[in-house]
């Protein structure tokens, strides 16, 4: 056995502290570096919009600006909302993501519920499926939803009564409809995010619960949902900011209802239209004006989902650790 003299273990005991002090050390600037990195990342592109937006043509320009305007203007907001009908737009988002993520999250809930507690003859197949909508880009499906919305008459129901199929293009419900059946924008991550939530729950809840007559509705209704508080506020927020950006479904299947996201493209083609601009009384020519006020449009569009973050940011941080989809 050897012999360590209580010096050397001294020594010995020392050198690992240091070590494990530089360790936890460069780990930390390590750690700092990162976040400061992506926070840049992530910061960088907003400032440089939000400052530009209140830029003059002289301060676009000028070299010895680059974050702070020497002069403070609104023209670039006014030009915005003239040109999107920022008021038009803004019901319209609010409208359209409200009730979208609402119908989204009441039916992902049931779907996910189903998938979690009852066995049924191909259960893992139609999960399958559903995880299957997240690897489909929507652009390869988009003729056949518009001709599904076009001539929409599900068994000849209503070809059988009125003679000739419903056009749901450039109606509400051409979005409700597939966020009411569980198709609707990303609704199967929201699926999946109740089926596992609603798998972790004990049996022994549904066991009292029909011990004390509740049925299948009851058991969801009374027990489960009541309990699942946090993972309904998750999936309600991201169905909110998704449908609120969403350009894409807004422009193929309602684009009479302008949101702001297809009112931003909408001034954008304005302003590449000089007579119209200049008509409107915002220099056509002038390039450096065109995309302040394309910063003030979509710094407009952005603030509502922002707002709402800032608000609500601990309910929505809360709700995310408690459904467990950090892991």
């Amino acid at each position: 056995m050897h012999f360590v003299k209580p010096s050397e273990r001294a020594k010995i005991n020392k050198d690992a502290l240091k070590y494990k002090k530089v360790k936890q050390a460069l780990w930390t600037i390590t750690r700092a570096v990162l976040l400061v990195g992506i926070g840049y990342i992530i910061l960088y592109p907003i400032m440089f919009m939000l400052t530009m937006s209140f830029m003059t043509h002289m301060d676009i320009v000028s070299p010895a600006v680059v974050w702070i305007p020497r002069e403070w203007v609104l023209t670039n907001y006014r030009n915005a909302i003239e040109l999107m009908g920022f008021l038009n737009a803004f019901r319209a988002s609010i409208e359209l993501s409200l009730v979208t993520a609402f119908l989204q999250t009441v039916s992902s809930a049931l779907i996910g519920y189903g998938f979690a507690r009852y066995k049924f003859w191909g259960r893992d197949v139609l999960f399958g499926v559903v995880i299957l909508t997240l690897l489909v880009p929507p652009s390869t499906i988009v003729i056949s939803q518009i001709l599904q919305m076009r001539f929409f008459d599900p068994l000849g129901i209503f070809s059988l009564f009125t003679g000739e199929p419903i056009n749901l293009l450039n109606r509400r419900m051409a979005l409700y409809l597939p966020a009411a059946l569980g198709m609707g924008l990303r609704s199967g991550i929201f699926i999946y995010m109740f089926r596992q939530y609603f798998r972790g729950q004990p049996k022994e809840l549904e066991d009292a619960a029909r011990v004390d007559g509740c049925g299948h509705i009851g058991i969801f209704a009374r027990v489960m949902s009541p309990n699942a508080g946090s993972i309904y506020l998750t999936v309600l927020l991201f169905a909110i900011v998704w449908n609120w950006n969403d350009y894409y479904n807004a422009l193929m299947f309602v684009d009479r209802i302008q949101t702001l996201p297809v009112a931003l493209s909408v001034m954008r083609d304005r302003l590449l239209q000089a007579s119209q601009v200049a008509h409107l009384g915002i220099v056509a020519a002038d390039p450096y004006t065109q995309a302040a006020s394309l910063m003030a449009g979509a710094f407009l569009s952005l603030a509502p989902v922002l707002a709402m973050y800032v608000i609500l940011q601990r309910y929505f941080t809360e709700s995310v650790e408690r459904s467990g989809i950090v892991g």
